[in-house]
């Protein structure tokens, strides 16, 4: 890396001020490929055409992405988990929609939230060995006979958790934001 003085600043200065920054956690700056981003790497590579297809993607995909499927000729997005932070309707209103299934804007990129069993619950609530749930048992294990099942024995097959994804990454963000204040002259 080419590094002259900048701004009265050393190269070896400049280089400390780099490393110690956050700007290597950028996903512009890195060699993160995002899924999305794969997908349509994927098609292009094996000749695979995107035009017209729909993308089903686990998250609501990021700006970054989204102006990609747009160029790529997607014309539906269904995506299973939201994500706030996701400037793309935001950025692309000129090219793509927020619609509910089966409610098409033809003249734009539809995305659409998935409506059913998302795969990360579909274990808890069906396996009887996988998942984050409690180990089923619908029979004996000596006899084989069928268990028979009671609702004020019965407990609910998923964790319920007290918050959302949401109000724990903003409770994290505050706990590093008072990490980064200075903690009364110390």
């Amino acid at each position: 890396m080419v590094l002259n003085n900048y701004s009265g600043i050393e190269r070896d200065e400049l280089l400390t001020l780099l490393e110690s920054s956050s700007i290597a956690d950028l996903t512009e700056y890195g060699r993160v490929v995002h899924a999305e981003m794969e997908a349509m790497l994927s098609c292009a590579r094996n000749g695979i055409g995107t035009v017209g297809t729909t993308l089903y993607s686990t998250t609501f995909p990021c700006h970054n992405c989204a102006k990609h499927i747009v160029a790529v000729g997607i014309n539906r997005v269904v995506y299973i988990e939201p994500y706030a932070k996701s400037k793309a309707f935001e950025f692309h209103t000129d090219s793509i929609a927020k619609v509910e299934p089966d409610d098409f804007e033809y003249d734009k990129v539809c995305f659409e939230p998935f409506v059913g069993v998302g795969p990360r619950k579909f274990f808890d609530l069906f396996s009887m060995r996988h998942g984050s749930s409690y180990k089923m048992t619908r029979k004996e294990k000596e006899t084989g006979v069928k268990k028979e099942w009671h609702i004020e024995e019965s407990q609910l097959r998923l964790q319920m958790l007290p918050s959302s994804y949401l109000d724990l990454e903003f409770e994290a963000s505050q706990i590093y934001q008072d990490l980064l204040e200075p903690r009364n002259g110390k």
